[in-house]
């Protein structure tokens, strides 16, 4: 059952159906696909109603992975609710919160205020004299329009697309907001029930672990089918050789490989003073130091001669990588002499391939010792 508002006013369509109703039957849209999926007793049903104002042109098929949403995704969600999507992505390498994604706006909002903190300068503005024309036909004239990269997700699945935005200037509780236009060049997908949106990447997530979710590597999701199965095949069988925590790594014997740090004599140890942090950080300097040292990957010292301190640098997907202040240590280290190779020797090195593996060597420093 809906409760609908009955109003008197021009419109080219007949009923605009909000995010309440789309809850109510737990409902996820396409603006890409033109389409609507829904749960029923007898399975997903669709709503596709195409109405074409030109001519399609026609492009080549291709295989893209399935976005699902399941009852796991509205966790911590208290259902019912009425509460709008809204995420946060990175626009001109600059993290944007409060974007409202809105599936009726056919048009992309930046509203000034976020515009001038981004430092673009209003002088890169192009001139836009068209209106925009809200619900009750007031219209807002954009101080200009500017094309930006917005970024969504986390490094490495995430997509990049350039966005044509209208800079307004009104008041608003949102910073940005998203438009059809962009979600269709993403190939997105919403659902305000799930409060979630999903896009594919050219990288997709394979578990290798029966009954195991945690233990999952990805790969290319454009690979050829042959090559997607084969591969992944591969990665399941020899799912034992990867490590998933550090407890998961021995070690390599100090009789095949030993660090060992050829400092110069004649420098004088340095013990650096302590330094302070927030209460953040200081929780995950402690956390990461904990895990070390039940994976006995270091041991505490009680009377060092070389004192450092330790440094957090914020990774992409949010959370703290730890880090060593070795500056003073540096000072005397002689330089190395054979330094890593140059990047074109790499890409060389790689001609006559068909494929080419970015796995990660998970924390593979930790296993010498020094």
């Amino acid at each position: 059952m809906v409760d609908f508002v009955v109003v008197d006013c021009l419109s080219s369509d007949n009923i605009i159906l909000g995010r309440t109703t789309l809850n109510a039957m737990k409902a996820i849209t396409s603006t890409y696909h033109l389409l609507m999926r829904f749960p029923t007793e007898y399975g997903f049903s669709e709503v596709n109603e195409v109405r074409v104002t030109s001519p399609p042109t026609k492009l080549p098929r291709v295989e893209e992975p399935v976005i699902t949403f399941s009852e796991e995704d509205d966790k911590g969600i208290h259902q019912p609710h009425d509460d709008p999507l809204v995420v946060s992505m990175v626009i001109v390498n600059f993290t944007v919160r409060r974007i409202l994604i809105d599936n009726g706006s056919s048009a992309d909002i930046l509203f000034i205020g976020v515009y001038d903190k981004l430092k673009i300068g209003r002088e890169n503005l192009r001139p836009m004299k068209s209106p925009l024309v809200g619900f009750s036909g007031d219209k807002v004239y954009p101080l200009g329009a500017v094309t930006l990269p917005v970024t969504a997700g986390a490094n490495p699945k995430q997509v990049t697309v350039m966005v044509d935005f209208l800079v307004v200037d009104c008041p608003s509780s949102y910073n940005i907001i998203l438009g059809r236009t962009t979600f269709n060049a993403m190939k997105a997908i919403t659902s305000t029930y799930h409060l979630l949106m999903r896009f594919p990447t050219e990288y997709e997530e394979v578990i290798l672990g029966d009954g195991e979710p945690e233990k999952k590597v990805s790969i290319e999701s454009l690979l050829p089918p042959g090559i997607k199965d084969e591969l992944t095949q591969f990665l399941r069988k020899n799912r034992d050789v990867f490590a998933w925590v550090y407890e998961d790594m021995p070690g390599i014997d100090p009789t095949n490989m030993e660090h060992c740090l050829n400092v110069n004599p004649n420098f004088k140890p340095v013990r650096q003073k302590r330094r302070t942090f927030i209460p953040e950080r200081n929780q995950a300097i402690s956390e990461e130091v904990e895990k070390l040292l039940k994976a006995d990957f270091i041991q505490e010292v009680y009377y060092p001669d070389w004192l450092a301190n330790v440094v957090l640098v914020k990774k992409a997907n949010g959370k703290w990588r730890l880090c060593m202040d070795f500056t003073d240590l540096n000072k005397a280290y002689p330089k190395d002499s054979f330094p890593l190779p140059r990047i074109d020797m790499l890409v060389e090195g790689m001609a006559g391939y068909e494929l080419l593996s970015f796995m990660d060597a998970y924390s593979g420093y930790n296993q010498i010792s020094m």
